[in-house]
């Protein structure tokens, strides 16, 4: 028997895993490497490591325009483990898990993001 759409071979008393079930299992925090937070860069908001583009302008800029290669073609210094790592780490906090480097809390700091 074959799984429609993944193309996995499935015989009696075999466990299939989901793509999203062995992901997760594999790496609970792909964006920990990624994602930083230095009060002396953008004010300590999650930004990607070694940049000083935040998480939540990659988070933006994705919800204005989807399309992935203008991202990466505005930001040269960003790369697709980068954007993954963004979302990564934006799904954790949706889904309300304990996150490292935490957001600062709301109205903590009014300094612009430049």
């Amino acid at each position: 028997m074959w799984i429609a759409g993944w193309g996995i071979p499935v015989s009696d008393g075999q466990r299939v895993l989901c793509y999203n079930d062995w992901y997760m299992k594999d790496e609970p925090r792909p964006y920990k490497e990624r994602i930083t937070a230095d009060p002396a860069i953008l004010a300590g908001r999650p930004a990607v490591r070694g940049t000083r583009i935040a998480v939540s302008l990659v988070l933006e800029e994705l919800a204005q325009n989807p399309d992935v290669d203008e991202l990466l073609a505005a930001h040269p210094d960003l790369t697709l483990t980068d954007v993954k790592a963004c979302l990564a780490y934006a799904k954790a906090l949706a889904m309300g898990e304990e996150v490292s480097p935490k957001p600062p809390k709301a109205g903590a700091s009014s300094a612009p993001l430049v």
